[in-house]
């Protein structure tokens, strides 16, 4: 069995370590202060209470319970998803390996509280990207007038913007710019627009994903006209890549704006974005209007950051 050595700070007690190493149990610390290997602590400290800065613990890797349970569960969503369209395989493997790399160090005892909250928060939106995945390419299957499943859904929404911006009187703006994972919420968006203005689509995931044909075989099904759109690579590295720089930035933007991001895909768009601007790449002047698609629960896990 392997072990981690963990030296007590200042205003540590055991509870507090156990949950540190994935022991998440309320009486979890004592199967570490039982633990034979640290015999010399308990007789150094026959009161478990009573542990003091700079005395000695040995950690028996565990598995965290939790993250097992959701990798379990997850792996059991991508086997009932194998007839996936093409066009969002790579999601799911994408997904899938992430499971496996999170199974491996949970078993070598390497994964810490930061990665736990990590991986349960990217889980939590593979799993609703997954089912919602999943309702599309239902959908998709029956077609539709204005585009098939969730881009139906998303014509509707943006129809609604629409009207609540020209009562704004912000109905003069040139573009679109929003976050793109499959391309079902751009085709519907540019639906909706039927050719008055462009829509950007910042990627979420690398251009070999098949986003693009996609979204044009949602289009081929439509009577009415699509906008305009192109498709910009913002997923800096790969789905649910992040950096310092994007954390460092949801940060700013949030304590500037008050707008709340997640870095899987409205903070990533949003920083294109801004990467965009200070390029040059729009004329001066050019007005756009940021669509923001949600998937807040993907902050859950990035908070502990």
């Amino acid at each position: 069995m392997e072990f981690k050595k963990h030296v007590v700070k200042k205003g540590e007690f055991l509870s507090k370590i156990a949950k540190q190493y994935g022991y998440k149990g309320s009486s979890d610390w004592k199967k570490i202060y039982d633990h034979p290997k640290n015999a010399p602590l308990r007789k150094k400290r026959p009161n478990p209470d009573a542990i003091e800065p700079k005395d000695v613990i040995f950690i028996p890797a565990k598995p965290a319970k939790e993250i097992d349970d959701e990798l379990a569960q997850l792996n059991g969503m991508l086997t009932q998803l194998k007839a996936m369209p093409p066009a969002l395989k790579k999601i799911m493997m994408e997904s899938k390996r992430m499971a496996k790399e999170a199974a491996r160090i949970t078993k070598s005892g390497e994964l810490i509280k930061q990665d736990i909250a990590m991986l349960r928060g990217m889980q939590a939106v593979h799993r609703a990207e997954i089912t919602r995945i999943d309702v599309m390419a239902k959908a998709s299957q029956k077609g539709g007038k204005k585009g098939a499943g969730s881009s139906a859904q998303a014509f509707e929404k943006f129809k609604q913007r629409q009207e609540q911006l020209a009562k704004l009187g912000w109905n003069d703006f040139d573009a679109w710019w929003l976050a793109c994972g499959t391309g079902t919420t751009l085709a519907g968006l540019a639906l909706a627009e039927q050719g008055k203005r462009v829509v950007y689509g910042a990627l979420a995931v690398p251009d070999d994903h098949g986003v693009a044909p996609n979204i044009e075989s949602i289009l081929a099904h439509a009577t009415e006209p699509a906008a305009d759109y192109q498709l910009i690579d913002a997923s800096r590295g790969g789905f649910a890549k992040v950096d310092q720089a994007l954390l460092t930035f949801i940060d700013q933007t949030e304590q500037t704006s008050g707008i709340p991001l997640e870095p899987l895909y409205t903070g990533k768009a949003l920083l294109a974005l801004k990467q965009h601007v200070e390029s040059g790449e729009f004329a001066v002047g050019t007005r756009l209007v940021f669509a923001h698609t949600g998937g807040l629960q993907g902050r859950r896990g990035f908070a502990a950051m």
